[in-house]
């Protein structure tokens, strides 16, 4: 089911920036991706306060009750309005994805086990975006309503699946991330705050690596089919810009888990961020198509082991967490969306006036320093901060 719905969301992520960027130019089409980051922002905060008890089909009923809303209304409006809404269907039912995807592994999966389970789904999920940009590239030069037909097709199937099928179920002792007694409204979202403050101080360091993760993921796919476009223009193989990020993910992916064995899950990661910097700069330094797709692809190789290495740490937070694991999902899912606010605005502002390839320089260069920086610095153990926790939790209102 996941692998027909991130196809279905992996066309839509082409065809909806090149729609808006031919209409209404790369700044404002910027803008108006943030804008779903926005409200997911919005649901993080929400979903991590109200919904802690929740199972995953709870989430995954919502991620597909809204999923197609997205597809029909660009395939049938073309309008700035139009397109704000498809971006609030966007940022509701992605975060739906995200808090799934966590409390699934959680109730189904041993701890040990994480970093592999991470790295299937990072793998499963990946085939997906690899398949879907070649396939909305193709059909987009047919015709520029195919993808989105096909993107209904992805999204229409997922939806039989989750229907007409039942989940695995978990050979673990039943558990669901705990749930704690809710205050009133108010109180309890200044709580939610004062839990994600608690909780960043201990995460930071892995709290800006998933950030800078999403920070380049969200430049490739906002600008990136746009400079797709204009490698194209210089040679056939210009097409492939976004298969090469992809492609790797399905190879490295699944090793994840071996990788982690020498160096931990963090080092892993933060080793993994020094290849990707490294990849990033020389791909802004290069100029013809074949050393841009292979500079990027030696990019993507560092990038496809930061997710699953980064997203297994937090899992295994979410288990140690005790009440608090479901506002640890909210935490790493306010980054996601944070980093898509910020990311595809200055990537547009950055794309009119400094061109794809210095944009690209610039986060790998970022990503870069601070992985160097980590290697050396960060403490093998991060805990999670449960005493500052629990006396927040016992707080009484005044």
């Amino acid at each position: 089911m996941i692998f027909f719905f991130t196809l279905g969301d992996a066309t839509m992520s082409f065809a909806a920036p090149v729609l808006m960027q031919h209409m209404l130019g790369a700044t404002t089409m910027g803008i108006i991706l943030s804008t779903s980051s926005m409200v997911g922002t919005i649901t993080d905060f929400s979903f991590a306060r109200l919904f802690g008890e929740k199972k995953p089909r709870f989430f995954l009923r919502i991620m597909l009750s809204l999923a197609l809303l997205f597809p029909i209304g660009f395939l049938f409006f073309h309008s700035i309005p139009s397109f704000l809404f498809g971006m609030f269907v966007w940022g509701i039912y992605f975060e739906a994805l995200v808090f799934s995807t966590y409390h699934t592994i959680h109730e189904t999966v041993q701890p040990k086990d994480h970093i592999w389970a991470w790295g299937i789904l990072s793998t499963m999920r990946n085939v997906a975006w690899v398949v879907g940009p070649l396939i909305a590239t193709y059909l987009d030069s047919l015709n520029p309503k195919y993808p989105y037909f096909f993107a209904i097709f992805g999204f229409s199937v997922a939806i039989f699946l989750f229907l007409f099928t039942r989940g695995k179920k978990s050979k673990l002792p039943a558990k669901t991330v705990a749930s704690r007694k809710k205050k009133s409204s108010a109180h309890g979202f200044i709580q939610e705050f004062k839990i994600w403050m608690v909780c960043a101080k201990a995460f930071w360091p892995l709290m800006f690596m998933q950030f800078m993760f999403e920070i380049i993921d969200s430049t490739f796919f906002s600008i990136g089919p746009t400079y797709a476009e204009e490698l194209q223009s210089k040679s056939h193989l210009g097409g492939l810009f976004l298969t090469m990020y992809t492609l790797p993910s399905l190879i490295f992916g699944v090793l994840t888990g071996v990788l982690a064995r020498p160096f931990g899950k963090k080092r892993a990661a933060f080793i993994s961020g020094i290849v990707a910097g490294a990849g990033l700069i020389a791909m802004s330094r290069v100029h013809s198509v074949e050393l841009i797709l292979i500079t990027t692809f030696f990019a993507s190789v560092g990038m496809a082991v930061i997710y699953p290495e980064v997203a297994a740490v937090f899992e295994d937070f979410v288990c140690r967490g005790n009440k608090i694991g479901n506002d640890i999902v909210g935490l790493t899912a306010i980054m996601a969306s944070c980093s898509y606010v910020i990311g595809p605005i200055l990537n547009g502002y950055l794309y009119d006036h400094i061109g794809a390839q210095a944009v690209f320089g610039l986060w790998g260069t970022i990503i870069l320093i601070f992985s160097i920086f980590a290697l050396f610095t960060v403490k093998r153990k991060i805990h999670v901060p449960q005493t500052e926790v629990t006396h927040l939790l016992h707080a009484k209102r005044r």
